[in-house]
Formats: C-alpha cells, sequence, structure tokens
C-alpha cells in the first residue's frame, strides 16, 4: 500500500478498508505502520483515529484476528504508535496466547493451538512486537537469522510478501543497531586535518618501498581507518593531546599525525597477524610482508623516539615481550578443534584470570599518548603514567569482553575459547558433565539459552568491572584538564555492556511471566 493510497482511503471512524471496501484490521495497521514512519505528513490521514479504531476491535483476550500473524502485526503497529501501551492485564492476555501457541519454552511458536508447523512470517511478526518491548527470544533471533532475503518467503497468514518484507527491513535495523558493538564517532575539521595529515605521511613513507609494497601497504592503512568507526586508532594520540587541555598545547599537529600513523602501523600489523593466528579466511599471503613492514616501523620509531631516555626503550620491548607471550598463550591454549559441525569441548578451560592476557596483544595502543606523558616529564614508572596505563589496559579488556559477547558463535565455529566461549562453557559442562562434545548445529538452541541467560550476565558484569577500574585511574591523572576526549571510550564500552544487560533484564522479566502465566 502507497503513502498516497493511504491518505485517501481513511474512513470517517479512522479505518481502512479491503479490496472490498469492508474496514479491515490489517489494512488498518498497514497503513498506521507506514503513517508512523512519515510522521511530517500533512495531509487528511489520522494515525490516532486508526489506533482508536484497532483498539476497538479486539475482544477481552485482547484478539485482533484469529490470524495469529495479523494479531502480532497490529499488536506491533499499536506499540509503535503509542510506545508502553501493552502492559500490564492487556500483556497477560498476549503471553497467555503466546503459551498455547509455543513449540518449546522461548518458541518457535505454531499458527494455530497444538501446530507442529513453524510459519516463519508469522514468527517474524511475534519477534517483531517482542523486539518493541524490548525483548528477544533466542529461538525467535536463530529463525530470523536464517531467512534468505533473496528467496521468496511463503506465508499462510498473508496474501503476499510485502508485511512479511517489511517488518524484516525493521527487524534488521533493530538487530543492526542493538547487536553490533562499533560506535561511530563523528569527524569534526580538526580531526580530518590530522587523518589527512596520517595518509600525506603514510604516502610519504611508502616511497622507500617498491610500488607494489607501497600500494598494498597504504590499501592497508586505508582499510584500517574505514573500519575503525571510533577512531581511536588514528586518533588516539590526538584525543590524549585534547584531554591534556593547555598541557597539551606544545603538541603540534605534526607530531600527533606521526604519532596517529605509528599506532596504525601497529594496529595494522596486529589485524593481519591476527587474522594468521585465527586460521581465519581474510588471511591473505600477499600482505604478510606489509605487516612485518609495519612491525619494523613502529618498532623502529618507538625505540628510536627518546635516544636519552632509555627506560622508555626498555618499556618498551618489555611490553612487547608480553604482547609475543599473551599471543603465543592463546594460541596454545585457547583452541579446540571444530569437525563436521562438531566441536570438542576441553577438558581443562584456559584461565584467563584478571583478563590480562586480553590486553596485551593491543597494548601497544598505550605507546603514542605514553611518548606525549614523557614529553612533559612524565617517566614510564610516574603515578600519572601508572594511571595512564591503567585507564587503557582495563578500558581495552572491557571492549574485548564486549566483543567477545558479540562473536561468541564465531568464534565456537572457529574453535577459539575466548574469555565469553570459556564462560558459557563452565555452564555447560556443568549441566551437560559427560558430554565431551558440542554438535554446532543441533545444539546451538540450547547454547543461545545458556548464552543469553546465564552468560551474557556474568560478561557485562566483568566488563563493567574493567571499565569502572579505567575510569577510576583515568579520573586520577593529575595532568588532564578534560576527561571527555578519553573517557568517551569508557562510557561507549560501558553503554554496550549496560544495554546488553538490560536487553538481557527484559527477556528473562518476560521468559517469568511467560510461565507464571502458563502454570
Amino acid at each position: 500500500m502507497s503513502l498516497t493510497n493511504i491518505l485517501n482511503r481513511q474512513s470517517v471512524d479512522g479505518s481502512f478498508a479491503d479490496e472490498d471496501t469492508l474496514p479491515s484490521v490489517f489494512e488498518t495497521a498497514w497503513a498506521l505502520h507506514m503513517l508512523h514512519d512519515n510522521p511530517d505528513v500533512k495531509q487528511s490521514a489520522d494515525a490516532g483515529k486508526a489506533a482508536t479504531w484497532l483498539l476497538q476491535q479486539k475482544n477481552e483476550q485482547w484478539i485482533f484476528s484469529d490470524s495469529v500473524g495479523i494479531q502480532f502485526f497490529v499488536l506491533s503497529a499499536i506499540t509503535r504508535h503509542n510506545p508502553g501501551s501493552i502492559h500490564g492485564a492487556p500483556l497477560a492476555h498476549i503471553l497467555t496466547q503466546l503459551t498455547s501457541l509455543e513449540l518449546s519454552e522461548g518458541g518457535p511458536y505454531g499458527s494455530i493451538p497444538d501446530s507442529t508447523t513453524v510459519d516463519v512470517g508469522v514468527n517474524l511478526m511475534i519477534a517483531y512486537f517482542l523486539s518493541l518491548l524490548d525483548v528477544e527470544l533466542p529461538a525467535l533471533t536463530q529463525l530470523i537469522g536464517g531467512i534468505d532475503g533473496d528467496s521468496p518467503i511463503v506465508s499462510s497468514a498473508f496474501p503476499d510478501e510485502s508485511p512479511i518484507r517489511y517488518v524484516l527491513q525493521k527487524m534488521h535495523k533493530i538487530n543492526t543497531s542493538t547487536t553490533s558493538n562499533v560506535t561511530v564517532r563523528k569527524t569534526n575539521d580538526s580531526e580530518q586535518r590530522i587523518m589527512d595529515m596520517i595518509t600525506d605521511f603514510a604516502r610519504q613513507q611508502m616511497h622507500h618501498t617498491s610500488l607494489d609494497m607501497g600500494n598494498k601497504a597504504l590499501e592497508q592503512i586505508q582499510k584500517t581507518m574505514r573500519g575503525n568507526q571510533d577512531k581511536q586508532m588514528p586518533l588516539m594520540a590526538y584525543y590524549t593531546r585534547e584531554a591534556l587541555g593547555s598541557n597539551g598545547s606544545q603538541f603540534s599537529n605534526k607530531i600527533i599525525a606521526k604519532l596517529g600513523l605509528t599506532n596504525i602501523f601497529f594496529w595494522t600489523a596486529f589485524i593481519i597477524y591476527d587474522d594468521f593466528w585465527d586460521n581465519d579466511e581474510a588471511a591473505n599471503p600477499q600482505i604478510l610482508p606489509t605487516a612485518n613492514l609495519f612491525a619494523r616501523y613502529y618498532t623502529h620509531f618507538f625505540t628510536n623516539i627518546f635516544p636519552a631516555k632509555p627506560a622508555f626503550t626498555t618499556f618498551f620491548h618489555a611490553l612487547m615481550d608480553q604482547l609475543d607471550a599473551a599471543n603465543t598463550w592463546e594460541t596454545i591454549y585457547c583452541r579446540t578443534t571444530v569437525e563436521n559441525n562438531i566441536f570438542s569441548v576441553p577438558d581443562v578451560l584456559p584461565d584467563y584470570g584478571d583478563y590480562s592476557a586480553k590486553y596485551a596483544p593491543a597494548s601497544g595502543h598505550v605507546l603514542g599518548p605514553l611518548a606525549l606523558f614523557t614529553v612533559l616529564g612524565q617517566n614510564v614508572s610516574s603515578q600519572d603514567s601508572g594511571n595512564l596505563l591503567r585507564y587503557f589496559k582495563h578500558y581495552l579488556i572491557g571492549m574485548q569482553i564486549n566483543d567477545d559477547a558479540h562473536d561468541w558463535e564465531e568464534d565456537m565455529q572457529r574453535g577459539h575459547l575466548s574469555t565469553v566461549v570459556v564462560m558459557l562453557l563452565s555452564y555447560w559442562k556443568t549441566m551437560y558433565p559427560h558430554k565431551t562434545t558440542i554438535h554446532m548445529v543441533n545444539d546451538l538452541p540450547e547454547l543461545q539459552k545458556i548464552f543469553w541467560f546465564k552468560t551474557i550476565q556474568q560478561a557485562c558484569t566483568a566488563a563493567m568491572y574493567h571499565t569502572d577500574l579505567s575510569r577510576q585511574a583515568l579520573h586520577a591523572i593529575s595532568v588532564i584538564e578534560n576527561m571527555a576526549p578519553l573517557e568517551y571510550y569508557i562510557n561507549s564500552t560501558e553503554k554496550t555492556a549496560r544495554d546488553a544487560m538490560q536487553e538481557q533484564q527484559h527477556s528473562t522479566d518476560f521468559i517469568s511471566a511467560y510461565k507464571k502465566i502458563n502454570h
């Protein structure tokens, strides 16, 4: 239904008619959805009247239609029009209906009671309505994730695919915003100048190499900068200068850009090496020499930056030793086999301890800011430098735990025992002590249930513990005048964890209410 048709087809009572010109809850809900997407329409269609008419069509059990798909399409339209309006007794009636339709606890759902058939369109409508209540059920998430957007989607609830495609698009937007761990930080003019200088310095640096290697190197540098949407890789030295306030005024854009480029060298080398350590399909032998080139560049830079201050050079080498030791430990102890979807559960799980092993591989990130502190007279063992290192260590640990929570399924498919996979397996081994393997298809619903209702809470609590330590360290740095540029990364990491915990709590409360009604 086009918006123009909607504006011309509303009846005086607020309803919209079907092709037989009879008032229709489906057509009215469809219209209400589209009107919600176009709030600035200044014509005769009235979303409020449409919502009022719809509410008049329900029975005492809050049933709008005998079709479950249409029922939840209507409920989602009403919820979008008036968020928070469905709660208490109405929600209890809706939960009762869901209980009568569930094929297993938490979904998926049949189209009629006692049905054994899973209608994808119906379950999509249920999942969308629940998402508007901040509830996610893993079984539905898995089902929707398996929908092939390029193939026809058949549903007994709808005569054509239009409402299904519409809701699928809405669900994609919700999932993109709620499950992604990427924070996009807008670039101002001052930041863009530094970014442009980094690119110029990179081109100058590549003049010393062959044309082929130079092109490959520049391509990887640009890829790293584009992919790092929170911009901490190229601009951490810049944000440190901004945080220093008047103390940072002595650092020119040229110095900041060179430190930014060196950090890009570190991170790009790390990313390329990491793909090989992880046996990732992205591992490309053609760019391995580029990683070696970048490793030599940042090593030369930081071992020669302060020739009169050997303590900095000693610190750099110790940091790199810890980095390589952490990578060695991970490749030895944090891997298991996965063959034909059979995941081998290790007899002994790796012990991440205080998670320092997750900080060490990224620890080169501190070197640019620490160099600025060194120029200010803060040697590597000073109290301020120590707090700077703790700031980085703890927010990076929190960020890594968040990333591991986001990527746990992919990690398990590869046999990677990440922090969060280890948390999940600890629960699994307690529940199934005699099972030495996990089938990554058949057992996935159970894994998702363990993750969502047990593991996520533990992971988020750990992440927020470290963001709290990071904030304490940042606020203890005496030479910092403006906390905001650096506290941004603490806040974004903390928000990711809090949002996940809140979403999990909504789902737990939902299931709890669900069980009470069912019993």
